[in-house]
């Protein structure tokens, strides 16, 4: 028997509750008072079973977090420094009384599997003492529950590409927008097929604020076909795909025991040598604080940074911002028509056998990051 674990307050985590009901051989734990992945696991060990596999579920960070408290002295998100307390401490240790030799624990939670961020899922698994293997989603993972109808409460569950393109300053318009997205020469990644640029003409919207205070995002319809038709559905007309854009930060607060240089361009290239010196920093870090943002190395993440610098007392204190754009489009079966719009999702009825067209064994679509 698996066991599943979502206890969020979200309409998503919600839909991931019913999901986790209705998945083949597995039994949601969703007890009043349980809020972590500690109490989840000691209600396993109360209840004196053993586990197959594990599916603990909440929103998550391709920069690398999880939004579901680990244990009581941790709060959310998750960082990879908070998780290294967790790993050490010895917290969510799965107790050898519930695992098996071939269990395995399988995240639910946006793109928290993707190639930049296994390091962190890679430290998650030592955290839950090396379970057989760890997945999580590649892609955002989507979730869709029918209201109406015979099928009402069912589950329709997918994923969608991650579009982004970065730029050190907002972008001036939306053309410059669509014009960078083209230059990406993105591809579909399950199978390799090139995104149309009139694509991004019609994904990107003319709404979608360029130089958003903290973040912005404009959804829209993306209608799908269900092919066969499932639950009683053969299309999904009022799916969405988002647009979205956010300014990204990194602050840094230098103390300074000497005199502050009075030059705004000497005052930050102290802060750069202190960055620089940071062990998050450091290429031998296991996860560096760049690739979490998703730059190849140093350089590119100062360079790709603009920086503002101001003097508070004996403190020189720096933000660096860049801006960051996604579009976030449901992933369609690979090889059929672009105009029949055909979703590649998985459904959990609320009786019956589930639907499965992918899995995490990516055995028929690579879709999960595995460690």
């Amino acid at each position: 028997m698996d066991f599943g674990f979502a206890p969020g307050t979200t309409p998503w985590e919600g839909f991931l509750r019913d999901m986790l009901k209705a998945r083949n051989n597995t039994t949601l734990i969703d007890k009043r008072g349980k809020r972590t992945v500690a109490d989840f696991l000691g209600e396993l060990v109360a209840e004196a079973v053993s586990a197959e596999d594990l599916v603990p579920g909440s929103h998550a960070s391709d920069e690398g977090a999880v939004f579901l408290a680990l244990d009581s002295s941790t709060g959310v998100p998750v960082d990879y420094e908070a998780l290294e307390t967790v790993k050490t401490n010895g917290t969510i240790n799965i107790p050898a009384a519930i695992r098996s030799a071939t269990t395995s624990v399988h995240f639910k939670g946006c793109r928290l599997g993707n190639d930049d961020a296994l390091p962190y899922l890679q430290l998650l698994k030592e955290a839950l003492d090396n379970p057989t293997s760890v997945t999580a989603p590649k892609f955002f993972h989507g979730l869709y529950e029918l209201s109406g109808g015979p099928s009402a409460g069912a589950v329709f569950e997918y994923m969608a590409y991650p579009y982004t393109v970065m730029n050190i300053t907002p972008y001036p318009d939306t053309a410059s927008l669509v014009a960078a997205f083209v230059a990406e020469g993105f591809t579909e990644q399950l199978d390799g097929t090139p995104v149309p640029d009139d694509n991004f003409k019609t994904w990107v919207k003319s709404s979608l604020k360029l130089k958003p205070a903290r973040a912005h995002k404009v959804q829209f319809n993306f209608p799908v076909a269900i092919t066969p038709a499932t639950g009683g559905r053969n299309a999904l007309s009022n799916l969405k795909a988002e647009c979205r854009s956010r300014a990204e930060t990194y602050p840094y607060t230098l103390s300074w025991t000497g005199p502050i240089p009075p030059a705004k361009a000497d005052q930050l290239a102290l802060v750069k040598t202190a960055v620089t010196a940071e062990p998050t920093m450091q290429s031998t870090h296991a996860y560096p604080m760049y690739q979490r943002m998703h730059f190849p190395d140093f350089d590119s993440f100062w360079d790709g940074m603009s920086w503002q610098v101001s003097v508070k007392g004996s403190n020189i204190i720096a933000i660096g911002t860049h801006y960051v754009y996604t579009l976030v489009i449901p992933i369609l079966v690979p090889g059929t028509s672009a105009t029949t719009q055909e979703l590649l999702f998985n459904f959990y009825p609320t009786s019956g056998t589930p639907v499965m067209n992918f899995e995490e064994d990516n055995a028929t679509y690579d879709m999960f990051g595995v460690v």
